[in-house]
């Protein structure tokens, strides 16, 4: 707030009266100021404030015969409510040649009126923020006791409190405005944000902070960081930037969550008073759980680019001098007898099984190359279906789905029935002494991309955390028969229709797998 300058408190009077300190004014008017004072300083409405102020004025100046406030803001002159006329009499027009003194001077005044019927009248400056927005309107009674300089110093005394008061309302609104604003800034944030002070402890956390952390506001707020176990890995690097008062971008850690471990980019900012010195830290924090399976995934569709590049090339060169071993076997076969006719036999299968395998790394090198139109994918979930369920029901396996009438996605009906095939299958497969596979479709967005998520689920013994990122790769298997190449043909298939496959295992638990894919474009 701006005080008032002495300069515009100047009185302008037509005469001088016993002043403030001439003991001219009683005790009792005095604590009406004191009241006032005190009222007003602890207001925050400024329309309630000028009622209260304009009650209390009507008790500090008895010789008033009537008190307002005028409001002059936009050029305007309107009285405020809670203006009085003592004794309930009707309210006259106001003295217009002791306002239009007023307007001019911008100070303070005593004026002395003698029509009709001498009268006094004072006007003391009301300021919000340095700038007259009103003024303080006393008139005494016709033919009654006049105003003295000492009233003129009171009325200016009790303006300045009203004044002191609209400022600390208007702060405090003002306050409020930017604490609001601020938070709403803070809790609208798409990352989780942490403040703490100079001493460690906690003072702000976000509402996503807290949802990413998986805590509530009183396991965090007013606590040390380092009593905090979920947050324990930020304390080294928060001790840092208070020490050094350097940033640090981009820190990547893993944070305890109740589900276990959970990788975080961290960017830690010093907080800095304005003479410089780190007052506390703010670290900004993301869940980057979804980044490194999407990087994951881009990485293993790039080794399985190269590996397919390499199979095709391979599988060429292999296939030809195999296929001409083959019929060199099959000539000898036909010429040999006895023992020697069981070792060819084992040559010519050993053969085939190879041609099987070249077979299978052509089959994963050219999945990419086919056309892709609108398919119903429920006829292609129900079709594989169908031809699993006889070796499901010889496993003693119960088979079971939930696929709606029609979902509609962009891709090739055979490609996608050996996807979905080779998933059942190996489900059905993974599970000794019987249990259940579940098949299912539903509807599902990815990156704002309408399509549909299937997925395929067994209760069987789980695959190995261990084994879980080879899953998809080529030549990789469990099985003592398995080539080790349909999970990656399926990965191929999958990608090249701009989907996704994804697996969850727990051993013991059973297995999931997910497939994505995008539906027809509407």
């Amino acid at each position: 707030m701006t005080p008032p300058s002495e300069d515009s408190t100047v009185v302008l009077s037509s005469g001088r009266g016993p002043g403030l300190v001439s003991r001219g004014i009683q005790a009792g008017t005095l604590d009406g100021l004191v009241n006032l004072i005190l009222e007003t300083a602890a207001l925050n409405d400024a329309g309630v404030l000028i009622f209260r102020a304009l009650k209390r004025i009507e008790d500090v100046f008895p010789k008033a015969v009537r008190g307002a406030h005028i409001d002059l803001q936009a050029g305007g002159r309107r009285l405020h409510a809670g203006s009085w006329v003592r004794g309930g009499a009707a309210a006259g027009p106001l003295r217009e040649e002791a306002l239009s003194q007023f307007t001019a001077s911008g100070c303070g005044l005593l004026l002395p009126l003698l029509e009709p019927g001498p009268v006094s009248v004072i006007l003391a400056p009301i300021r919000t923020r340095g700038r007259i927005t009103g003024a303080l309107y006393l008139e005494s009674a016709p033919g009654g006791e006049p105003f003295t300089d000492a009233d003129l110093r009171l009325a200016t005394a009790a303006a300045m409190a009203v004044t002191v008061g609209l400022d600390n309302s208007q702060l405090y609104s003002e306050l409020l405005t930017s604490l609001e604003f601020n938070e709403g800034i803070l809790q609208g944030l798409g990352s989780g944000l942490l403040a703490v002070d100079a001493a460690g402890v906690v003072r702000k956390v976000n509402g996503v902070g807290l949802e990413l952390l998986g805590l509530h506001a009183v396991d965090v707020l007013r606590r040390p960081l380092s009593e905090i176990p979920a947050l324990a890995p930020l304390v080294p690097l928060a001790r840092k930037v208070l020490q050094t008062g350097e940033r640090l971008d981009r820190q990547e850690l893993d944070l305890t969550r109740k589900e276990g471990q959970t990788p975080f980019g961290v960017t830690l900012v010093p907080l800095k008073t304005p003479s410089g010195s780190v007052d506390g830290v703010i670290a900004n924090f993301r869940d980057l759980t979804q980044v490194r399976r999407l990087a994951e995934l881009v990485r293993r569709g790039q080794r399985l680019a190269a590996l397919g590049e390499m199979a095709a090339g391979v599988a060429h060169e292999i296939r030809n001098p195999l296929n001409s071993i083959r019929g060199f076997v099959e000539i000898i076969l036909e010429r040999t007898q006895g023992e020697d006719r069981r070792y060819m036999q084992i040559v010519v299968e050993e053969v085939e099984r190879i041609n099987h395998i070249v077979g299978g790394m052509l089959d994963f090198a050219r999945q990419q190359d086919f056309p892709r139109v609108p398919t119903d994918l429920s006829k292609v979930l129900l079709r594989a279906q169908a031809l699993v369920a006889a070796s499901a029901e010889r496993a003693h396996v119960r088979l079971t789905s939930q696929v709606p009438e029609t979902c509609r996605v962009l891709g090739h009906a055979d490609k996608l029935e050996q996807v979905f095939l080779n998933l059942l299958q190996n489900a059905v497969e993974a599970i000794a002494g019987g249990g259940d596979v579940a098949l299912s479709a539903a509807p599902a967005s990815e990156a704002g991309v309408p399509g549909w998520t299937v997925r395929v689920s067994d209760t069987g013994a789980g695959i190995p955390p261990e084994d879980l990122e080879k899953l998809f790769s080529p030549f990789f298997t469990r099985k003592e028969k398995g080539t080790g190449l349909g999970l990656a043909v399926c990965h191929r298939i999958v990608e090249a229709h701009g989907g996704r496959i994804e697996v969850e295992s727990r051993p013991g638990q059973g297995t999931v797998f997910s497939v994505w894919l995008p539906g027809v474009p509407s």
